[in-house]
């Protein structure tokens, strides 16, 4: 069965997922078969759901997924560019943050993703959940670079004052017991 149709097997039911995740994970070109799907422009639903599939392969593989970290930043701020309102879809670009809350930082483009990291946490536009992977990825960087705690802070403060969802909640909890 080729990967793209695997994939499609979301569409019958999210319980497919208990066949397709050892599908991806039996082999490193498979690996990189969901990442290439996850960062290419393809018809809906295919990149959608692939990019959710990759999110379990990170969180199983994380190891394995760490080779293809650079081609994911690239693509994350890629898609980071566009507005809202175009036609590039924010659950790809949730899943992809979230892929990268489950590897290591690395030094590549770490600026830029930080500041784009930053972009989304004070975006109000933003769902909540690609709020809740951005702040998880700048805790990270607040370890590596803790003289940006203050700044860190002051919008996670704002973010309060404005009232938080649940899942945000116990990410911003998680985030004030490491200052």
């Amino acid at each position: 069965m080729e990967s793209r149709e695997m994939i499609l097997r979301l569409r019958e039911s999210r319980f497919a997922q208990k066949e397709i995740l050892p599908y991806f994970l039996a082999s490193e070109a498979r690996i990189a078969e969901i990442v290439r799907l996850s960062t290419t422009d393809d018809i809906y639903p295919v990149q959608e759901h692939s990019s959710w599939i990759m999110i379990h392969v990170a969180k199983c593989e994380p190891i394995a997924m760490e080779k293809h970290q650079e081609r994911l930043i690239d693509y994350f701020l890629e898609l980071s560019r566009y507005p809202l309102e175009e036609s590039r879809s924010q659950s790809v670009l949730r899943n992809v943050c979230k892929v990268l809350t489950e590897l290591p930082l690395i030094d590549y483009r770490d600026g830029e993703l930080l500041d784009q990291l930053i972009a989304h946490l004070k975006n109000p536009v933003n769902k909540v959940a690609l709020h809740v992977y951005s702040l998880t990825k700048i805790a990270a960087f607040v370890q590596k670079y803790p003289e940006i705690k203050p700044e860190i802070a002051e919008i996670v403060e704002m973010k309060k004052a404005n009232g938080l969802q649940p899942s945000m909640r116990q990410v911003v909890r998680n985030f004030e017991k490491n200052k």
